[in-house]
């Protein structure tokens, strides 16, 4: 998989690259996070590309530094799509205050309705 991913990164030449918290308590998600930075490390040696982690749902401190992105056109196009995943239900709805909440507040850093923070990791 790291691989394959090296191989787009190549193919695609972002300059930033947007990918899960290794804070994240799922498993699948920090196993995303790690492909990913192993995948730079074999192909980014300069350290040329961007790489930040998206916020997660549980409680972690982040110490990295922070950027916003505006979400506002397509914040409540995510909610719809949140609601979507069926076998994770409970899940989901225990989370949409705090997702409506976090959004909008990190829309007041960003000087919008909505954003979402990211954290540079490299």
């Amino acid at each position: 998989m790291i691989l394959q991913i090296a191989k787009i990164i190549n193919e695609y030449k972002p300059k930033t690259i947007l990918t899960h918290s290794n804070q994240d308590p799922h498993p699948d998600h920090r196993g995303v996070h790690q492909s990913v930075v192993k995948a730079l490390d074999i192909i980014d040696k300069k350290k040329t590309i961007n790489l930040y982690a998206f916020e997660i749902w549980n409680v972690v401190n982040e110490t990295h530094p922070r950027i916003y992105v505006d979400v506002s056109k397509t914040f409540w196009k995510k909610i719809k799509a949140m609601k979507m995943f069926k076998s994770q239900r409970l899940y989901i709805y225990l989370l949409f205050t705090h997702v409506i909440i976090r959004a909008f507040f990190s829309g007041f850093h960003a000087k919008c309705r909505y954003a979402e923070r990211f954290y540079k990791i490299r």
